[in-house]
């Protein structure tokens, strides 16, 4: 963790300004140590050059184990390989690009983005070396921190936090653009999450999310309404269970492109990594277009654009 950090850092329970206490040093990055808050009697830790802004006594959650699990399969390439959800790292960044209006990153001067719910840190790490002159905050729930800390670390302008987005350990108003993908519909409450994610953001900046529309039915779901409780199943388990459910997908998704039914170049790696990234999570819940813009309109975002290319729902709103 760079002390540069504490600039934007703030005590998830009141808000107060952060202090390092018994820090320990490397390579002018703290690597271990406390952070206390100035205002209250909550204090952090530092573990592995991450800032663990989490509730001290609460015990890791299966959505936390799931997730970190998920990322560190994910880094050392037990399912894609260079990809993400089938695209590439280019592709996600284009999709950033695209949600936010932005022609040129390299562009973006004095602007703080930030990434909730950044994984194990790909496009976090991209952001920041695409945009080197902006600040890039990458959080995640699970420990998957970890392995995003460690993507990012020699890149200077990024850092990454470990914490609950329904308790952010930031100012109200810290951040000029707030991306999160697929992540708030695996909290207990994704409004909730919205609402949490809202008030980070500045006036006449944006907010992208992206997440599951209940009007689309997916072979991926189905299999998680059958088994109900898959979550519920030892990790090995489940890596195990997704790539026999994906082979058969694969294999008629392959018979649907040579009949040029499908213009979808399919990977089976792919396919075991969506139905992992399905059944894990404790949480899965779907919306309506109508509710998120409920949502957007609530929390006082216009205009809200809801943009094409996918079938679930992507929209980026922009703060009054």
């Amino acid at each position: 963790m760079r002390e540069s950090l504490l600039e934007f850092l703030r005590c998830p329970e009141c808000v107060g300004a952060l202090q390092v206490r018994s820090g320990r040093a490397e390579n002018g990055e703290v690597m271990s140590g406390d952070l206390a808050c100035t205002q209250c009697p909550a204090s952090f830790t530092v573990d592995s050059g991450v800032p663990r802004m989490l509730r001290a006594a609460a015990p890791a959650t299966r959505t936390q184990k799931s997730f970190g699990k998920q990322w560190q399969l994910h880094s050392r390439g037990s399912f894609e390989r260079g990809l993400i959800y089938s695209k590439s790292r280019a592709e996600c960044l284009q999709d950033f690009r695209r949600a936010f209006g932005l022609e040129d990153l390299a562009a973006l001067r004095d602007v703080m983005i930030f990434d909730a719910g950044c994984g194990s840190g790909e496009l976090t790490a991209d952001l920041g070396r695409a945009a080197p002159r902006a600040t890039v905050i990458g959080l995640d729930f699970s420990d998957a921190a970890q392995v995003a800390f460690a993507r990012c670390r020699e890149i200077p302008n990024v850092h990454i936090v470990q914490a609950d987005l329904s308790l952010p350990p930031f100012r109200s108003r810290s951040f000029d653009l707030v991306w999160s993908e697929g992540v708030i519909h695996h909290t207990p409450d994704t409004a909730c999450s919205f609402a949490s994610l809202s008030r980070l953001v500045k006036p006449r900046g944006k907010l992208y999310v992206w997440l599951y529309s209940d009007r689309v039915t997916t072979p991926y779901r189905l299999a998680r309404k059958i088994l109900r409780k898959p979550y519920l199943l030892p990790s090995a388990a489940l890596y195990a269970l997704s790539w026999s459910l994906a082979l058969p997908l694969h294999l008629l998704n392959k018979m649907r492109e040579i009949f040029q039914l499908s213009q979808v170049r399919h990977r089976l790696a792919s396919t075991a990594y969506s139905f992992y990234d399905t059944l894990s999570p404790e949480f899965v819940h779907f919306h309506s277009q109508e509710e998120v813009r409920g949502w957007f309109a609530r929390q006082e975002f216009d205009p809200v654009v809801f943009l094409g290319g996918s079938p679930d729902i992507a929209a980026c709103g922009t703060k009054k």
